[in-house]
């Protein structure tokens, strides 16, 4: 019996769909490491000009430091990004504690040649920001710090993880003109990819037309076509067939779905044109992808 209802399959409910953003953002984090600094004695630490990412968020009173010859204080609830290049001395005072993450920002894209995302006509006071309002970042930060404490040689795994999420966390916190202006442009496009992938997601079965898209986005035909162009190297329809073909080709991998089914469901004209342009795209047809996998699971049961 075929269900009356696409829903009935399952549930599904997420932020972003299978085109995954990762094949698009050219950055990338790499954990350096975190320690839990306890000072015993109030001193001034040696000035040390920094290579990498450092955020310092205070865990009882303020931290103190001097970044780039000015002394700032930040207080609880707050943190300070350090980025490559600055020079820092830490204050430290018998007290105040503090939590350090040291990180690398990696980019795929060879325009970016500088690796500091803040602007030069930035303050260093700019580089402080509060975490009030931001409860996501705050059980990253939470989560991070137990995980962090733990005695465990694969722990370091687990912070490699975490520290992606939370880069991206802090990043939130900044407004966008504290960026520089590549960085801004990549993150501009992150938003833009993630409203285009929101879109598709929505309207997977239904037929709809550039002009449809744009006015569904609220901007211009030629702003959409422009913006995808940038954003995802292709035009916005193209785009979207791409994301079709993986969402049939997971659907096939990972359901016992009829194809027929599969085609309604994804607005395909009828099961021979879902097959055909599913071979076009893959090279294969979904009725020998799914014999494959099936052939390989009973392999690996005798």
């Amino acid at each position: 019996m075929r269900p009356s209802d696409d829903n009935e399959y399952y549930l599904r409910e997420y932020s972003f769909s299978d085109i995954e953003l990762t094949n698009y953002n050219p950055f990338s984090t790499r954990f350096r490491g975190a320690a839990f600094v306890s000072p015993r004695t109030d001193s001034l630490y040696k000035l040390h000009r920094h290579d990498g990412y450092e955020i310092i968020i205070p865990l009882s009173k303020s931290y103190r430091c001097i970044l780039n010859g000015e002394h700032i204080a930040v207080g609880k609830n707050s943190f300070l990004m350090i980025q490559p290049g600055d020079a820092h001395q830490d204050e430290l005072r018998k007290g105040s504690d503090f939590f350090a993450i040291g990180m690398d920002l990696l980019c795929r894209d060879p325009l970016f040649e500088d690796s500091r995302i803040f602007r030069k006509e930035v303050p260093v006071s700019g580089r402080i920001a509060s975490i009030e309002g931001h409860d996501g970042l705050r059980e990253l930060l939470e989560l991070f710090s137990r995980t962090a404490r733990k005695d465990s040689p694969r722990i370091f795994y687990v912070l490699r993880g975490l520290c992606e999420a939370l880069f991206w966390e802090f990043m939130m916190c900044f407004p966008s003109s504290s960026f520089s202006r590549f960085f801004v442009q990549n993150s501009e496009q992150e938003d833009f990819r993630g409203m285009l992938l929101k879109f598709f997601e929505e309207n997977t079965s239904r037929k709809f037309s550039l002009n449809d898209m744009a006015e569904s986005l609220g901007m211009s035909r030629r702003s959409l076509i422009r913006k995808s162009q940038e954003s995802l190297k292709q035009p916005p329809l193209k785009a979207f067939n791409e994301y079709r073909m993986r969402r049939a080709e997971e659907l096939v991998k990972n359901t016992d779905m009829p194809f027929k089914d599969i085609s309604r469901m994804l607005g395909f004209e009828n099961q021979y044109h879902f097959s055909r342009l599913f071979k076009d795209y893959f090279k294969h047809s979904p009725r020998m992808l799914r014999k494959r996998l099936m052939t390989s699971e009973t392999a690996l049961v005798f």
